[in-house]
């Protein structure tokens, strides 16, 4: 049974008073039916909060999908790749789904609330869901618009939680939920973020977003807080080598995309592929794509997600040769490249960015298994913005992620 919680059609997430008060460009990323900033001050300025400092970032937008009722827990279970009936309440996981033939609907997070309750958050997939439901008791409730998320990143995250909830965290674990009260109002909050740093997501009210984002907006100040948009969230989440639906790979499922990007249908992945095989438990029991997913761990995958160094000179020369400027954009790139090795076709590369805290141009590449190994050598054929082939660009294969993740560790 699927009900639609009162959605009305807002362009402002709950935290919009604030960060459309704070920010100091004219740029907007539509997600969805919402309008949130790309880039407050600098990507870099931002990327170097969220490395060094902490910094706040409007996670709103993100699909979000209450799964309730006796079977609650079972239907969940049927969806994904692992077990979430061994965890507790409180619990957070990070799972996928995919269809019968083991390729990606997408992957998402599931917050175990109560027995009979999950909370899901993850790129459009309530359609998927109600399309798998017969014969499960299960309700399920969009809540996309009901809930703030606000991500709070970086190393001195802790310390701000610490000040503006008065509690200490130096004891929560990663994937767990909290509940709290944060400037007067009820919030939850998880162990998570998308950005390979110590970090939490503080789940609010729609009502009470701005009584919450002032709170740890104020308990920040001394910690050196900045607001970040989805340019660095993006270019964040890349050095720390996590993959993203649709510019990643393309979602199979029979949902719309949140985000405004080209689907192609050649860009399928299995778990296996992008770096998730960990997560896929063939032996929980039954769950959608188990077979295939099964037989793929057996054999192992035809290519694997790397991570990719370019020789940004080679672009440069290239543009210079054809007597133009060369394209500069602070964002990552949400379309794929064919990759090739010895006149061949190899795979792609993704997610194309320039990384201030390496000084250097990466990108994702679903490349061949037998050219995975650290310090190949390949070519990426480079596109520009609207792609039109620029030239070959020399690239190396190296180890994900980029950076040295903490997120759960420290």
């Amino acid at each position: 049974m699927l009900q639609k919680s009162i959605v009305q059609q807002r362009c402002g997430t709950p935290f919009h008073e604030r960060t459309s008060k704070l920010t100091q460009t004219t740029w907007w990323y539509g997600w969805s039916q919402y309008l949130i900033p790309d880039v407050f001050s600098t990507v870099e300025e931002e990327v170097a909060a969220i490395r060094t400092a902490v910094a706040m970032i409007d996670m709103s937008p993100l699909p979000k999908v209450d799964f309730k009722g006796p079977d609650a827990i079972r239907f969940f279970d049927y969806l994904t790749v692992r077990s979430m009936a061994k965890n507790s309440i409180g619990h957070v996981q990070y799972t996928c789904w995919t269809n019968e033939k083991g390729a990606l609907i997408t992957d998402g997070l599931g917050f175990r609330l109560a027995e009979d309750h999950i909370l899901v958050s993850s790129d459009t997939s309530i359609n998927w869901f109600r399309q798998n439901a017969k014969g499960f008791d299960v309700e399920l409730v969009d809540r996309t618009d009901d809930y703030g998320v606000l991500s709070l990143q970086g190393p001195q995250s802790r310390a701000v939680l610490t000040d503006a909830t008065g509690e200490d965290w130096s004891d929560f674990p990663f994937c767990r939920i909290r509940h709290v009260m944060i400037g007067g109002a009820q919030v939850f909050v998880a162990r998570q973020g998308f950005t390979g740093e110590l970090g939490y997501e503080i789940w609010v009210n729609r009502t009470d977003g701005t009584t919450v984002w002032d709170a740890i907006w104020q308990a920040g100040l001394a910690y050196g807080v900045k607001p970040a948009g989805e340019y660095a969230l993006d270019v964040a989440r890349m050095e720390a080598g996590l993959t993203l639906a649709s510019s990643d790979y393309t979602n199979i499922g029979p949902d719309g995309r949140s985000a405004h990007v080209v689907v192609r249908p050649d860009e399928t992945s299995s778990p296996f592929e992008v770096g998730l095989g960990g997560l896929v438990h063939v032996n929980k029991g039954d769950f959608i794509g188990r077979a295939a997913l099964t037989a793929e761990k057996e054999t192992g995958p035809k290519r694997r997600f790397v991570g990719l160094e370019l020789e940004w000179q080679d672009i440069v020369d290239h543009y210079a040769a054809k007597g133009l400027p060369p394209e500069i954009a602070p964002r990552v790139r949400w379309d794929a490249m064919k990759a090739q090795s010895d006149g061949k076709t190899i795979g792609r590369a993704t997610s194309a960015t320039w990384s201030p805290t390496l000084d250097k141009l990466i990108a994702f590449g679903c490349i061949d298994i037998d050219l995975t190994e650290t310090g190949t050598q390949i070519v990426v054929d480079w596109t520009d913005q609207w792609g039109k082939p620029v030239g070959s660009v020399r690239a190396r294969v190296v180890d994900l992620p980029f950076i040295t993740v903490a997120r759960a560790t420290a």
